[in-house]
């Protein structure tokens, strides 16, 4: 597999803001040192036929803006689900078809494009491939994410 290039933040917002229908902001951050927490989302990308090759993980402001954005939900809805700690299941559905738009950024440009193979909380994904992606990961970036009407958000993407 060729080496991946971490996806610019202006890529990552085009992407968003054109599925989204509305403007997103997206900025590199310097969160790195911050821990991911249990209740973030991880969005597992693996090739087809192989094991999990990226993982996109989003904070529940992120996640809960975003799948909220996607069905028009208003930010009230959003903003609960990230203080109750999950999305509920519509939520959570408008959320996934992000996360697949997303296996987009997943690639290396020369192989078949990663597919999403799941979406968890953190917590849950963590004890499987996670772990086994984390001590190998040949890139990290972290950024920040607004979306116009919403919340603040954070998201780290990561590729073995």
């Amino acid at each position: 597999m060729s080496q991946r290039l971490l996806p610019a933040p202006e890529m990552i917002a085009r992407l968003l803001s054109g599925l989204l229908g509305r403007s997103v902001a997206v900025k590199a951050s310097a969160a790195a040192a911050k821990p991911l927490g249990p209740a973030c989302l991880a969005a597992r990308y693996a090739e087809p036929g192989g094991g999990i090759e990226a993982v996109i993980v989003f904070d529940l402001p992120a996640a809960a803006a975003l799948g909220a954005a996607l069905t028009m939900f208003p930010p009230n809805v959003a903003q609960a689900a990230a203080r109750a700690g999950r999305l509920e299941e519509g939520l959570l559905d408008s959320f996934r078809e992000i996360c697949n738009v997303m296996s987009r950024l997943a690639g290396d440009g020369q192989a078949a494009t990663p597919v999403l193979a799941d979406v968890a909380p953190l917590a849950l994904a963590r004890p499987r491939d996670i772990d086994k992606l984390l001590p190998t990961v040949s890139g990290r970036a972290d950024y920040e994410i607004a979306v116009s009407g919403y919340a603040d958000g954070r998201l780290v993407v990561l590729f073995g």
